[in-house]
């Protein structure tokens, strides 16, 4: 809640064409990195009123999203997202917190890092993420 904040969950959005590269560490703290490019603009622009929501799954879990800073990067717009959930698992409810960051290049080119680290570590691989990037 509110229903146009949905862009906080998804502040990459998948179009037709585009072109990804990436890698998924799995563990203790599972780490997703991605660079997108599209063939058209890839990023939502997050609503007014959209930095704290609410997300519920009647039964199955409910929680917060919160929009972050993210690093500061020369030549790339950042953002980040907290979303903190409480999940019910049979018998017991676990919390857990995800972060995602965000550096937009260009109107067309992003690069992301998702995972459960601490946000320090996340923001760190989004800036040598955005250097290899640009490296190449």
């Amino acid at each position: 809640d509110p229903p146009h904040c949905d862009t906080m969950l998804k502040p990459v959005p998948a179009t037709a064409g585009a072109r990804s590269e990436g890698l998924d560490a799995q563990g203790v703290e599972p780490i997703t990195v991605i660079a997108v490019q599209s063939p058209t603009p890839a990023r939502s622009e997050v609503g007014a009123g959209c930095d704290h929501v609410s997300v519920r799954s009647p039964g199955v879990a409910e929680g917060t999203v919160e929009r972050i800073a993210g690093p500061d990067i020369s030549g790339a717009d950042t953002m980040g997202v907290r979303i903190h959930l409480n999940v019910n698992l049979k018998q017991t409810t676990r919390s857990m917190d995800r972060y995602t960051f965000v550096a937009t290049l260009s109107p067309t080119t992003a690069v992301v890092v998702q995972g459960d680290a601490n946000a320090d570590v996340l923001q760190d691989l989004l800036t040598k993420s955005v250097a290899a990037r640009r490296y190449q």
